[in-house]
């Protein structure tokens, strides 16, 4: 018999709470199996965030609480769950995922309530909970969605139970748009300008009813998390219509492409520019904005890659003006203090969220707060709507900063200087290679007992898509019955001419994702563990770094009956 998670008819008493989530935007997304949901991940501190930006709970210790399942149960009474959506009488379902020990997605607790779209709430009693015996974390809320409806609005309070204490919900002031201290807060994420050459000849263009293509390359921000429409509400799009709007005489001559992958650095993005922004050089950018200032944690020759990225943009196809744009955590965590003595030595524009909003933060409406974190961020690492739309009007602001720049300004030249090295230009001439064009860069190949194609990748929404196109999809898979069983795994092996060789793998939580062993030369080089990320990610990694180029026999081994995809290579 399905238990019922709901609360009791009668009125419950009236519990201290604090909202998690608020006036949350939610969209479908259809997934491999076909569901429609949208997934929210309370996982990695994201919960903890939530709390923190939406409930104002700055006591670490009660945060923390509701990250691991154990204390969870202590901690929360019930939850409360209102959904909103055109249609009311819609039905939706919600669902409290926490991550097992044994199979993170699998052995924890799931539970499900079904509700009706029209705002009223329904709270969801803790006791009345089937929970596992394996449940280790708090993972994720996940909303299915029915088939005619894709938008919604969510909140999801916490109620404590007795012992515990939370503060009272303090309301939000609307964000005046128009207002001189809206517009200086704009101001402040402007860096530098840097050269202008090249981000004024995009503007003549656009002005003269030329073709112009803007790009964006980055991880989830540019993917457009927190925006819905995540295809129309991103800052990517919002500042291409911003400029279009501004400059274009023939708004059809604008084109668009967005490459965002979530959880990717630059470290990926070197590997995948020349693929998924130029097509291998048809097409050819006029703007190329860079966002990786919150994911290059990820990249393990911290600055190199990005250097060797930016390299790539600016003296390929098209010869674009290149724009880093910094965007920060909600925990004011951000990478530009390592990119930003690039920008300068490389006279290059740079705009910074952080510069932009987080100092007015910690002011109160009356001392000059122009909006709050909650109504900046949609968790702990996503911009809303809101934050989507003022990280479009910075990047509005250098524009038109650009616009009203004279030809020939103290800080400009008619000739484009060459990009000082900084770091390193060792990442600028990697190629990346699949299952499609490996036999044209490599000799000897054996692909041994990778014989698969994995379709469980990380897909993203690409351009103006809403639907998902998955990443990597021409790769090698080896499965625990890839081989006879009894039998050792046979090796993937190739020989090759270069002085630097990456590797993409997926990466996995599965409890049978197996460890590869790379040998360069008969020498073991690296070891990559899938499982290190914890999620179904792409990943690129350096197996050799070299001052010349020379030949090298590769042999990559993988656990027997475990299951490890390769998605690609890059070499130069």
């Amino acid at each position: 018999m399905k238990k019922d998670l709901r609360a009791p008819t009668d009125a419950l008493d009236k519990r201290p709470g604090f909202y998690l989530l608020k006036d949350l935007a939610i969209q479908s997304t259809t997934y491999g199996d076909g569901g429609r949901r949208d997934e929210l991940y309370m996982d990695s501190g994201r919960i903890e965030s939530a709390a923190r930006l939406n409930g104002s709970i700055d006591d670490p210790a009660l945060r923390h609480m509701l990250s691991v399942t154990s204390d969870f149960r202590k901690l929360v009474h019930s939850i409360g769950i209102s959904i909103s959506a055109e249609n009311p009488a819609a039905t939706f379902t919600f669902s409290m995922i926490h991550y097992g020990h044994t199979d993170p997605y699998v052995s924890g607790t799931h539970a499900v309530m079904e509700l009706p779209a029209n705002g009223v709430e329904q709270v969801m009693l803790m006791d009345a909970v089937d929970w596992s015996d394996d449940d280790n974390l708090m993972g994720q809320f996940a909303v299915g969605f029915p088939r005619d409806t894709d938008f919604a609005t969510l909140n999801v309070r916490i109620y404590v139970r007795d012992g515990y204490d939370v503060p009272a919900e303090e309301p939000e002031t609307p964000v005046d748009f128009e207002s001189d201290a809206y517009k200086a807060m704009i101001a402040k994420s402007l860096i530098q300008a840097g050269n202008t050459t090249r981000m004024r000849r995009a503007i003549e263009k656009a002005r003269n009813g030329e073709d112009v293509t803007i790009a964006y390359i980055g991880g989830s921000i540019t993917q457009g998390a927190g925006a819905v429409p995540i295809n129309s509400e991103c800052y990517a799009w919002q500042s291409f219509v911003r400029f279009r709007d501004a400059f274009a005489a023939n708004p059809e001559k604008l084109h668009y492409v967005k490459a965002g992958i979530g959880g990717t650095s630059s470290e990926l993005g070197v590997v995948r520019y020349d693929e998924q922004v130029t097509d291998n050089g048809k097409i050819k950018p006029d703007v190329v904005i860079v966002e990786f200032a919150v994911n290059d944690a990820g990249d393990e020759t911290e600055g190199h890659c990005y250097e060797g990225l930016v390299r790539k943009i600016w003296n390929g196809p098209g010869t674009p003006a290149v724009i880093l744009l910094f965007s920060v955590f909600a925990d004011d965590y951000t990478l530009q203090d390592r990119f930003i003595p690039y920008g300068k030595l490389a006279g290059l524009p740079m705009v910074s969220l952080k510069n932009a909003v987080v100092d007015q933060f910690n002011l109160t409406p009356e001392k000059g707060r122009i909006l709050s974190r909650s109504q900046y961020f949609y968790d702990s690492y996503h911009p809303s709507n809101m934050g989507h739309i003022i990280m479009a009007d910075c990047l509005k602001y250098y524009f038109d900063t650009v616009a009203a720049t004279a030809a020939c300004s103290s800080a400009d030249s008619a000739v484009v200087p060459e990009l000082p090295v900084h770091w390193s230009a060792d990442f600028e001439d990697v190629r990346f290679f699949d299952r499609r064009t490996i036999e044209s860069v490599v000799l000897n190949l054996k692909t041994g007992c990778f014989t698969g194609t994995d379709t469980n990748i990380q897909s993203v929404q690409r351009n103006f898509d809403r639907e998902l196109t998955p990443m990597f999809p021409h790769n090698w898979m080896y499965s625990g019955s890839s081989c006879p069983a009894g039998t050792p795994a046979e090796p993937f092996e190739f020989d090759i001419t270069c002085r630097l060789l990456m590797i993409i793998q997926k990466d996995s939580a599965a409890s049978d994702a197996g460890k590869i062993y790379v040998y360069v030369d008969d020498r073991l080089a690296r070891t990559f563990n899938p499982r290190d990320i914890g999620w179904t990610h792409s990943n690129a990694l350096i197996i050799l770094r070299e001052g010349e180029k020379a030949r090298h026999h590769i042999r990559i081994e993988t656990d027997a009956g475990k299951n490890y995809t390769i998605l690609g290579f890059a070499s130069c």
